[in-house]
């Protein structure tokens, strides 16, 4: 994947690029889910959690793709979707897919008439835990499905947000050039998330409604205060609050809409410092004051949006064992009586260096070309976005400040999943911050040899990286 020249006319590559992206997303998820089916060749997997969550035995379906891809994780997503939160430990796993899962089955009840919706015990919590319904084969069916669609939308969606991008210099080059939104949107595909991008997860339907929310920014951000520009940013602000509902930490999504407000702050300021006589500065202060609230509310109820998709789901919580007549959990007599925050700590052993041992330090060689290559990106576009980002010409300040704001949020959660979170977890989490996957497709459309190479060795490492982690992943092997 050599530096590409630029030709007088398009590659033919770029004639169609979504029917190519297409294409090539196909051919790498048949490729990811041949590698899936063919583990069964190795037998059922040690651990027997999907034998019994579906209900089926898993030596008569060793080659079902659903069986393979039922692992780690998906088995409480796909759990939560039939019967809701069992456990309190359950509540580490955000309801999002759970919620749209059981929509969709709910939704095949409607037009089926199979599988009755009382006999399926959906939505119903149940105070003895050995009540669990026959089956997850259906959920687990449905969470694989949900999670090819909304990758390949996310796909897509991450190639108009760069192409949007782009085009936002001041001084754009006459003819588009659309290899290096191409390339960030096929990096997307090849994430070395893998098989967690195809499995009942959350990570594929988190990236698509990340790239949403940010493409509405990315539309709002060159604009001037004005209705629009404010209804793009609640917009903006409620897709990423979903996002956040599918894993919280969508939360750092609300760091643009923190930036807008500093931002919209200091053109205010400035404007009061302008000169002119008396009366004409006090009357354009009342009008500038005027405005700079009517320009601060789209930015402040965005972020409140995004906050909401992890705040409500904590509301419910403190309801359920705060207020009943049972004995309180001990979190809920915290300053801050966080559910999730309580059960990472508690039933995953998360916290500040909490991860930092000699066991694990396989872990972090693992998760290290990730954490370098997101932290790398995230501090170059922070300090130059339009030459990091391959933009010709420079950013109008709207855009380079919504820019330099999504680097910032992916540099904190490289930081924190270094210092707090189980560490190899970034591999999959990086699969939602655009910002490197552009940044690497620049390296490797650009005409700098030394980057180029070493944005080629960084697609090798994906592809190998998602390769393997999913031959192990089907077969409940560690990294998960």
């Amino acid at each position: 994947m050599r530096s590409m020249p630029q030709s007088p006319g398009p590659s033919p590559i770029l004639l169609h690029p979504r029917r190519t992206l297409l294409s090539l997303f196909i051919a790498w998820k048949g490729l990811l889910l041949a590698i899936a089916v063919g583990s069964g060749f190795s037998g059922p997997a040690y651990d027997t959690s999907t034998t019994l969550a579906l209900a089926q035995d898993e030596h008569a379906h060793a080659f079902d793709p659903v069986t393979r891809l039922t692992r780690w994780d998906a088995i409480y997503f796909t759990a939560s979707a039939r019967r809701g939160y069992l456990y309190e430990q359950e509540w580490a796993f955000a309801r999002g897919l759970p919620v749209v899962i059981s929509f969709l089955s709910r939704l095949l009840d409607f037009f089926t008439g199979l599988w009755p919706v009382q006999h399926h015990h959906h939505h119903h919590r149940h105070d003895d835990p050995g009540q669990e319904a026959p089956s997850g084969a259906r959920e687990a069916a449905l969470g694989v499905f949900v999670s090819h669609a909304a990758h390949l939308a996310a796909v897509m969606t991450l190639y108009d947000l760069v192409r949007t991008l782009s085009s936002q210099s001041l001084s754009p080059p006459p003819r588009r050039n659309d290899l290096v939104p191409f390339l960030a949107a096929l990096l997307h595909a090849l994430s070395p998330a893998g098989l967690f991008l195809s499995a009942p997860y959350a990570e594929s339907s988190f990236a698509l409604l990340t790239f949403a929310g940010f493409s509405l920014l990315a539309r709002a951000a060159p604009l001037r205060r004005s209705w629009g520009k404010t209804a793009l940013q609640v917009a903006a602000g409620a897709v990423l609050g979903l996002a956040t509902a599918f894993r919280t930490n969508g939360v750092l999504n609300g760091i643009p809409f923190a930036a807008e407000c500093v931002l919209s702050t200091l053109r205010f300021v400035r404007s009061r410092l302008g000169r002119g006589s008396k009366g004409q500065q006090q009357q354009q202060h009342d009008r500038s004051f005027v405005g700079y609230l009517l320009g601060l509310f789209g930015p402040l109820a965005g972020g409140v949006l995004v906050a909401a998709g992890s705040a409500v789901p904590q509301v419910f919580a403190y309801l359920r064992y705060c207020s009943g007549p049972s004995e309180p959990r001990p979190w809920c007599h915290r300053t801050l009586p966080s559910i999730y925050a309580f059960v990472q700590e508690h039933y995953w052993g998360t916290g500040f260096l909490r991860y930092w041992t000699m066991s694990n330090l396989p872990l972090f060689l693992l998760a290290a070309p990730v954490l370098t290559i997101m932290s790398i990106s995230g501090v170059e576009v922070l300090r130059q976005p339009s030459t990091s980002l391959g933009i010709v010409g420079r950013l109008d300040t709207g855009s380079r400040t919504f820019v330099q704001a999504v680097a910032a949020g992916q540099v904190v959660l490289a930081t924190l999943a270094l210092s707090t979170y189980h560490v190899q977890v970034v591999t999959r989490l990086a699969s939602g911050y655009p910002i490197w996957y552009w940044w690497l497709a620049n390296c490797l459309a650009g005409q700098d040899e030394k980057r180029s190479v070493w944005g080629e060795r960084a697609v090798i490492f994906m592809v190998m990286y998602a390769m393997i982690q999913g031959g192990l992943f089907v077969c409940f092997l560690p990294p998960a």
